[in-house]
């Protein structure tokens, strides 16, 4: 029988790309739909349309059958506390229900795309995190990161019973982003309103090259293993600068010192309690605060050896295409 990929996320940024792949290599895929999702990227292409949502049972164990593969895109980013019964809900009940029903329906490989949210942060750049990293209880009040944890163990709990894998992408960029994750950062800085950087930094990744990672774990990923799928490791102020320099605007030369977390933090912790009261969103929270003053750094070469992945994409050119993709498909770009 030839093979059937279902897919979650499929409307996303890191899932639209992947469909697009798939499709060029003429793959029979499935994809979960919610209710008026859309992506540009998916026009005209051909797959079978599911429509339902990660919460709904029904639809997901209808929609894998006939699969061998599924691989699960879907989640939900943010660093706000107002969020964080909505993170446990998507990103750890939601994939939850999505291997319960691989499961059932006898689907051999399951692919979970993961996050290196879901393997911490250091606070020294010279040592970049890998596999083996330990996440610590502290992390559990950032709730991004606790769900995309807490979604894992579950998935590795499968591992004898079916293949899976996890892939722990960094921070993705480039064309497609149509959720605005990363792409807070680009309007930010557009619209002048990110004028110094905080001394922490961060990994990143083209979206291409984790789909290539992708194809790669598919042929060669071992099950009950995860991978770290990461490009760059880039202090913040050199990553706002490669993004000013093609929207030709002045570079920012102010980094904040170290000990001023120690001041902001508290104010944005009582900012985000009231903006929480009076229901405003900022564009900091206390969460963005921990993450800003560490080092997301991450080491991917176990991908590297053990799936063959090499990264193709440069830095400058990723950040070129998200610009052009903002550029033709955001409205809140053109403002």
């Amino acid at each position: 029988m030839k093979e059937t990929i279902f897919i979650t996320g499929a409307t996303g940024h890191l899932g639209s790309n992947l469909v697009s792949f798939l499709a060029r290599k003429k793959t029979r895929i499935k994809l979960l739909f919610r209710k008026n999702s859309n992506h540009p990227f998916l026009n005209k292409l051909k797959f079978e349309k599911v429509e339902g949502d990660l919460l709904d049972e029904d639809s997901l164990m209808k929609g894998m059958r006939g699969c061998n593969t599924v691989i699960h895109c879907a989640g939900f980013v943010s660093y706000k506390k107002k969020d964080h019964k909505k993170l446990r809900e998507i990103n750890y009940k939601g994939t939850k229900n999505v291997i319960d029903a691989a499961f059932k329906n006898r689907v051999r490989v399951f692919v979970h795309i993961s996050s290196t949210a879901a393997i911490g942060l250091t606070r020294n750049p010279y040592e970049p995190l890998t596999e083996k990293a330990v996440f610590k209880k502290s992390y559990q009040g950032i709730g991004y990161m606790y769900t995309k944890y807490l979604a894992e163990q579950y998935v590795l709990g499968f591992k004898n019973r079916m293949k899976v894998i996890i892939l722990n992408p960094s921070t993705i960029i480039g064309k497609g982003d149509n959720h605005l994750n990363t792409a807070e950062v680009f309007i930010n800085l557009k619209q002048g309103r990110l004028k110094q950087a905080t001394p922490g930094g961060n990994a990143f990744v083209d979206v291409e090259d984790v789909v290539s990672s992708i194809a790669l774990a598919l042929k060669r990923g071992r099950s009950g293993e995860r991978y770290i799928i990461s490009s760059f490791n880039i202090p913040f102020l050199q990553f706002f600068n490669y993004i000013n320099s093609y929207l030709k605007r002045e570079p920012i030369k102010t980094i904040l010192p170290f000990f001023t977390y120690y001041l902001i933090y508290p104010v944005s912790f009582i900012l985000e309690f009231f903006s929480n009261i009076l229901k405003i969103s900022l564009p900091i929270t206390s969460e963005l605060m921990k993450i800003s003053y560490a080092f997301r750094y991450f080491d991917s070469t176990k991908a590297r050896r053990d799936l063959g992945w090499e990264p193709e994409k440069r830095f400058d050119v990723s950040i070129k295409q998200a610009i052009q993709f903002y550029s033709q498909y955001i409205p809140r770009w053109k403002r």
